[in-house]
């Protein structure tokens, strides 16, 4: 949950580094955070709402972590030495989501690079 908050704190910041944990933690937590939300809107609230839509408090929570995301995903793609247009290529149907997904797991820039200073040092 730490690194959850720590993404929150970094709010709209895109300048500097994020580590590989710091990504995969908060996309972890948001996603649990959001099923829990899913299942109180749907059986404790009772709200019918497709499958495939959202009711109204998953909506808030996704609007409350978008530019969160937003930051750290441009931060992770900063630490690999990738401008933040790369995250364009998520667009491309199959190939482009696999190849975000392998830009995202890899190991940071170890060392300063032009985006700041190693988040692991």
């Amino acid at each position: 949950m730490k690194w959850f908050k720590i993404v929150i704190e970094r709010f709209g910041e895109f300048k500097g580094r994020s580590r590989r944990k710091e990504f995969w933690m908060f996309f972890l937590f948001a996603g649990i955070i959001g099923a829990v939300i899913s299942l109180v809107e749907i059986y404790l609230l009772k709200w019918q709402v497709p499958f495939w839509d959202q009711g109204p408090l998953e909506t808030i929570f996704g609007l409350f972590i978008f530019i969160p995301f937003l930051g750290v995903l441009v931060r992770r793609l900063h630490d690999i030495g990738k401008k933040w247009t790369w995250l364009f290529i998520a667009f491309i149907p199959i190939a482009g989501q696999i190849m975000i997904i392998y830009l995202l797991s890899k190991k940071g820039m170890v060392g300063k690079n032009k985006y700041g200073e190693d988040p692991k040092g």
